[in-house]
């Protein structure tokens, strides 16, 4: 498991120039909360998770 900080939308659309000729099995976006803390303070971290599956075409 990898973590990247892009935009979502940005994200989404670096894959799919970078993967174009591959088949797409998956792709969901969901958002996220965790909620840490941070130096002695509370902190809810949020974002979005995105799951990316693809199969190299033959």
């Amino acid at each position: 498991m990898y973590e990247l900080q892009f935009e979502t939308d940005q994200l989404i659309r670096k894959l799919q120039g970078i993967y174009s000729k591959w088949e797409i099995l998956q792709q969901n976006v969901k958002p996220y909360e965790l909620e840490i803390e941070r130096d002695g303070q509370r902190i809810l971290l949020q974002g979005d998770v995105l799951t990316w599956a693809v199969r190299k075409m033959k």
